[in-house]
């Protein structure tokens, strides 16, 4: 998987290898960056996938976790 993230890493991809995949949970891994190296996906439903981050940042570990959630556009 690669993530581009606006503003960061003079806006190239980052790669982020697929490390664990169970059920319907997906964990993909950079262990060269910081924050996040760590980024978990779990399918929750056909519309909501929770999002887990791990990492370090300025040398204090860090995690995020948030639902991302299909909107319908009428």
């Amino acid at each position: 998987m690669f993530f581009n993230v606006k503003n960061q890493n003079d806006n190239k991809d980052v790669e982020f290898r697929l490390t664990k995949q169970d059920n319907k949970t997906y964990t993909f891994e950079n262990p060269f960056r910081d924050y996040p190296s760590i980024v978990t996906y779990k399918i929750l439903t056909d519309t909501t996938i929770n999002v887990v981050m791990h990492g370090f940042k300025n040398g204090k570990e860090k995690k995020e976790d948030f639902i991302i959630t299909k909107k319908r556009i009428i």
